[in-house]
Order: C-alpha cells, then sequence, then structure tokens
C-alpha cells in the first residue's frame, strides 16, 4: 500500500504519510516514549489548571523555560498561553501615533 492510500485512511496530509515512510525507512521513527525523552513532542497534555498556574508562576517573575520544567509542558505551549496577554498590555501603554497624510498641504 503506498503513502497516499495509507494516508486517505488515516485522515492524515499525504505530505505527512510520505515523510513518516521516510522517517520509517531510515531508521529515524522514534516511539512516543523515545521521542519525548531526546526532547520532541509533547511532554504531556495540559490540564484544565495549567494556564493559571503558568500565569502565577509567570507573575512571581519566572521565565518560559522555567514555568515549563516546572509544570512538565513545552516552551512553545507556555509562551503561547502567556504572550498575547503581555501584547494586549503592551498595546495599552504605547498607543499608536497619527499617520502621516500625504496628501495635506500642510505635509
Amino acid at each position: 500500500m503506498g503513502y497516499k492510500a495509507c494516508a486517505g485512511i488515516l485522515g492524515i496530509s499525504q505530505y505527512t504519510a510520505r515523510d513518516w515512510l521516510h522517517e520509517y525507512r531510515s531508521g529515524r521513527l522514534l516511539s512516543e516514549r523515545e521521542a519525548v525523552s531526546a526532547g520532541q513532542g509533547r511532554k504531556r497534555e495540559p490540564g484544565p489548571d495549567d494556564r493559571s498556574r503558568a500565569q502565577r508562576l509567570r507573575d512571581d517573575g519566572l521565565s518560559y523555560n522555567e514555568i515549563a520544567e516546572a509544570l512538565g509542558l513545552s516552551r512553545s505551549t507556555v509562551r503561547s498561553w502567556l504572550r498575547p496577554e503581555r501584547r494586549q498590555v503592551v498595546l495599552q501603554q504605547a498607543p499608536r501615533g497619527e499617520q502621516l497624510d500625504l496628501f495635506s498641504p500642510d505635509a
């Protein structure tokens, strides 16, 4: 069976199936346990209160890496949870300046 047929059965992109096949044939395809120990893939599923715990740890001055390690999550997950709130605060503190009108006679 080819990778296109496998992709259809699994409901994934044919390109993902192709990449998995190449990884398998090269001997680089890792089990979930091996991937986690190698620093790849999801460490664990986030819990319902992890986001609020991450925010409290950030308020205490911990870095994204320290929070990720403490919660057993990836740094990317922690960063994506906390970053949008930070951007909103920055936008509120620094309003945009007026735009220059190139067609006005004063310009």
